[in-house]
């Protein structure tokens, strides 16, 4: 065998280790890039379970509390509440506010399977059937503008919507 057929073989070997080494490597850059899916996936997935964890707590704080739920369906009713009890209310709508904002924010920000504008239209919902908490609003609107401009600017035009509606 001459140097010559040496060379030739050494060449076939390289190409050889050349194809294989891009194989290997679509393999691996394929198998990254679906893992980087699945993380995107669970990232969704995860925002929406804390999303839906948010307006939890807020539900939960009525149903568990019947004070709370009373305080409220006296705010709606027009009648009149002491000073404590305005407190409590203005706590438990500053509470879903945020949530709200955060939820919205989160929505934007990691691909929640539930869209930003649901965030708005459960917001909207509740103040539609408690028109207490549209007065509390505006009141606590600056500290929600700080989270999200954009969340409170949507609830805002939800808002004139509903007035100019009625």
């Amino acid at each position: 065998m001459s140097i010559q057929d040496l060379g030739a073989i050494g060449e076939l070997v390289g190409a050889v280790a050349v194809i294989a080494t891009l194989i290997y490597l679509a393999i691996q850059t394929r198998q990254s890039r679906i893992a980087v899916e699945q993380t995107a996936k669970f990232a969704g997935l995860q925002a929406t379970a804390t999303l839906m964890g948010n307006y939890n707590h807020w539900r939960e704080l009525l149903l568990s509390n019947s004070e709370f739920a009373s305080i409220l369906v006296k705010a709606n009713k027009g009648a009149d509440l002491s000073e404590e009890e305005k407190i409590q209310l203005a706590a438990i709508f500053q509470e879903l506010f945020l949530a709200g904002a955060f939820a919205y924010l989160s929505s934007q920000k990691s691909g929640s399977l539930q869209p930003v504008s649901s965030d708005v239209d459960y917001l909207i919902g509740y103040l539609r059937e408690n028109p207490s908490g549209v007065e509390i609003w505006h009141k606590f609107k600056s500290t929600v503008q700080k989270v999200s401009p954009e969340f409170a600017a949507a609830i805002d035009r939800s808002l004139e919507e509903e007035q100019h509606d009625n």
